[in-house]
């Protein structure tokens, strides 16, 4: 064979060679910039594309008093749990009666239950007076901070399967039963993408998210403040029977100290004092007032601080009643209250509860969200107030 033969062979093997290691060489080089890239500009990137909504708790449960909050029984009695037909999304565990025989309830995503009954008020009312339930919370803006009904302040309806609130409301009352309207206040994942003025700023002038990258409506804001006073008023002209304050304080959880309220004139404690004045105001007569306090405020002190409830004036809160968050699975396994170590659910949720009693206005009565069963009779065995479990969609 002619030599040049053989050396064309060998150039041409070279060449496919060459191109092979180059491609090698500049996928390894690509890979590397990119996780680069990721590291550093990762956080930011947070705020341009948000991530998607995280699916809410499959149970959320909660306590309601239906008008005055009663005692319970020290022991909760033995009755077998009832069972929801299949199809509703519904579950109802063994209650304890009150003194005065009253059901209440949390209907955890009203849309999900409404949805069960054909969105058909009157069948759920129906469902729920076979349960005895003489009150019922819904949520009127949930912890994603979406409006669940039909509302004028703040459409929804390319999120939510939306429902009229005062139809709801009248087919409740048909069968005696109180509804209580639940407002997650400045956590707000979903206003705050259209208004971000609107949200707590970080010092680089973007918005400032938390250690889960939500976002929360800036408590000093004028008008956050006057989105959920709007709500409020609508959840009034609508006949809601009570409301429920959630997240009625400062973020508590994150980088704090990148935070820019701009120049404030009052305290965290005085804002959280004047907001919930505010809308103590637009409550009609003998409408009742619930306000959440979180679990970890008492076992994180920097927490409590950054959250404004540490030098809340709890004899000024002008509210009926106080809901304690026990839920222990955002905290770490090393949670502690006053230097006592906790490894289980119950231990905690006891603690707080105990913590609050303490902390508390001694003239007002303290109840407690419980998302397990198990903890649910324990709580209830705490003079808790009864409470059925209606599930979330998944």
């Amino acid at each position: 064979m002619p030599s040049y033969l053989n050396k064309r062979k060998y150039v041409s093997r070279y060449r496919k060679v060459r191109r092979r290691r180059n491609l090698l060489i500049l996928t390894v080089v690509f890979s590397v910039l990119l996780l680069i890239a990721i590291a550093v500009f990762g956080p930011s990137l947070g705020s341009l594309f948000p991530s998607p909504e995280p699916t809410a708790p499959a149970t959320a449960p909660a306590t309601v008093p239906a008008t005055v909050p009663v005692t319970l029984p020290a022991t909760a009695p033995t009755t077998a749990p009832v069972t929801a037909p299949a199809t509703v999304p519904v579950t109802v565990p063994a209650t304890a009666p009150s003194a005065t025989g009253t059901q209440s309830l949390w209907l955890s995503d009203v849309n999900a239950a409404l949805a069960a009954f054909d969105n058909d008020p009157a069948l759920l009312a129906e469902h729920l007076a076979a349960l005895d339930a003489k009150s019922v919370q819904i949520d009127l803006k949930n912890t994603a901070g979406k409006v669940t009904y039909l509302s004028q302040v703040r459409d929804d309806t390319a999120v939510n399967v939306p429902f009229d609130l005062a139809a709801f409301v009248k087919a409740m009352e048909d069968k005696q039963i109180r509804v209580i309207g639940r407002l997650s206040c400045f956590r707000d994942d979903t206003v705050t993408r259209v208004k971000y003025g609107w949200g707590v700023q970080h010092e680089s002038g973007v918005i400032w998210l938390d250690n889960e990258y939500k976002r929360w409506l800036d408590p000093y804001d004028p008008d956050a403040l006057g989105y959920l006073l709007a709500l409020t008023d609508e959840a009034v002209q609508a006949g809601v029977h009570g409301l429920v304050l959630d997240y009625a304080f400062f973020p508590f959880r994150g980088i704090m100290d990148v935070i820019d309220f701009g120049d404030v004139a009052q305290t965290k404690a005085e804002a959280i004092l004047s907001f919930t004045e505010q809308v103590r105001e637009r409550l009609d007569e003998g409408m009742s007032l619930g306000y959440t306090v979180p679990g970890v405020a008492f076992y994180h002190k920097t927490r409590y601080q950054n959250s404004g409830l540490a030098d809340a004036d709890w004899e000024s809160l002008d509210v009926d009643y106080f809901l304690l968050d026990t839920d222990f699975t955002q905290y770490p396994d090393n949670a502690a209250i006053n230097g006592i170590a906790l490894s289980r659910t119950e231990d905690f949720a006891l603690a707080c509860l105990a913590k609050a009693r303490d902390l508390l206005p001694a003239d007002r009565p303290v109840y407690a969200y419980a998302r397990e069963e198990a903890l649910e009779q324990l709580l209830r065995r705490e003079m808790i107030f009864p409470v059925i479990h209606v599930e979330e969609e998944k």
